[in-house]
């Protein structure tokens, strides 16, 4: 994948993330729809702003799962595909592919002299 095709998935995945916290810290047990986030192709063309909408969107999420008390990481969702799952399982899920993906992505964040997110 290039550079920007990366990022716009890293970006999607991120969303998908944030818009699940939202619902299952907001709501009882929320229906969480199955969604892709490769197969789409990038929404934004300029690449340094896509860049600077994942790291904000990134910092934002981070914020939220720093600030939560013990009690909410159990909150739950239902998964289309994995059943019932936790806000502690899907962080830890979303962290994973962020880890997965990070060598190719650094590897071309550098190429073109971005500096690490936050």
């Amino acid at each position: 994948w290039s550079l920007q095709r990366s990022l716009q998935h890293l970006l999607d995945a991120q969303n998908l993330l944030g818009g699940r916290l939202k619902r299952m810290l907001a709501e009882d047990d929320p229906p969480l729809a199955m969604e892709s986030t490769w197969a789409r192709p990038a929404a934004v063309q300029d690449t340094a702003a896509m860049y600077a909408e994942y790291c904000a969107g990134r910092a934002a999420v981070v914020a939220v799962l720093e600030s939560l008390p013990l009690r909410p990481w159990s909150r739950t969702g239902r998964h289309t595909e994995f059943g019932r799952v936790t806000v502690l399982q899907q962080a830890g899920y979303f962290a994973y592919h962020e880890v997965y993906h990070y060598p190719d992505f650094v590897e071309k964040r550098q190429q073109l002299g971005l500096p690490p997110p936050a």
